[in-house]
């Protein structure tokens, strides 16, 4: 009787790199990409937050450098996404106390 191979099934923290620019660096949950991720993208743009099944989900911080916005350390953009859709947003300001 011959057996067969199980296939490899991604579980746990893991990196993925494609040939067009995309890294994935996060958790996987049955070979799915699911919980907390930092996604960059060909563009520059990253997205650091949740995703379920390889989509954002969940609360995350958008940084869009292709858009030609200018943020600093003192600001940043959070959003809430489901299925990958914009539901809501925030600005947070960080002020440095030890001026």
């Amino acid at each position: 009787m011959v057996q067969k191979e199980t296939p490899f099934i991604k579980h746990g923290f893991g990196e993925m790199n494609s040939a067009s620019g995309f890294k994935y660096l996060g958790e996987w949950k049955n070979g799915h990409q699911t919980g907390q991720a930092k996604i960059f993208y060909k563009n520059d743009d990253w997205y650091q937050g949740f995703v379920k099944n390889g989509i954002r989900n969940g609360f995350g911080e958008l940084h869009e450098q292709s858009s030609k916005r200018f943020f600093s350390d003192l600001l940043r953009l959070f959003y809430d996404f489901r299925a990958g859709l914009l539901q809501s947003g925030f600005i947070s300001f960080h002020l440095d106390s030890h001026q």
